[in-house]
């Protein structure tokens, strides 16, 4: 091992060379390229350092906004205090956007239902109106107000007209005490004595 190193070191004394040489000389290697490697960078980083200047130029309000930030940066409970300012206000405006979606969500699952009760209520309506007027021409009465009897003291009625007043008059008592006949055996039912009726 020691005839290995003595003939290193005649190698190198030939080459006049010393131990210490490759060391500088392999620092020199790594000064070069990472001077190469300065050397490429420093004008990337000088562009991109200028784009982001003259953007930082184009818009002043986020210039002033950066400027803030460093400032806070600087004074830390200054921070503190506006980074607590800052989270209530985000808080506030998420639970804002919550009951914003929650009520058109609802707004917008309500919508059928509330369209399917106005098409009921319309075609309830319709079909009552229609029922009502089919109803009136089925039994042939009209819509129109009862005359007012006449005086007796007016003009004669005629003999046919008279006639159909009288089976009138006893049709209605017939109806009347047909009436009557019903309530007193509803009242009967019901376990009551005496039902007042009064004509």
């Amino acid at each position: 091992m020691k005839h290995r190193c003595d003939a290193i070191a005649l190698v190198l004394e030939s080459d006049n060379i010393t131990i210490e040489e490759p060391k500088a000389i392999e620092e020199q290697t790594s000064q070069k390229a990472f001077s190469s490697d300065s050397a490429m960078s420093n004008p990337i980083q000088t562009a991109i350092a200028s784009s982001i200047n003259e953007w930082l130029q184009a818009h002043p309000s986020v210039l002033r906004l950066l400027q803030v930030f460093i400032w806070a940066t600087n004074h830390p409970v200054v921070s503190l205090v506006i980074l607590v300012f800052v989270v209530a206000i985000a808080g506030s405006l998420i639970k804002a956007v919550g009951r914003l979606i929650e009520t058109t969500s609802l707004s917008i699952l309500k919508a059928p239902f509330k369209l399917i009760q106005l098409l009921f209520g319309v075609s309830f309506q319709s079909i009552s109106k229609f029922g009502g007027l089919a109803f009136k021409q089925l039994t042939g009465t009209k819509n129109a107000e009862i005359p007012a009897l006449p005086d007796s003291n007016s003009q004669p009625i005629e003999p046919d007209k008279q006639q159909r007043l009288a089976e009138i008059a006893s049709r209605l008592e017939a109806i009347q005490k047909e009436q009557n006949e019903l309530l007193q055996e509803v009242a009967t039912i019901l376990g009551s004595d005496k039902v007042d009726i009064e004509v």
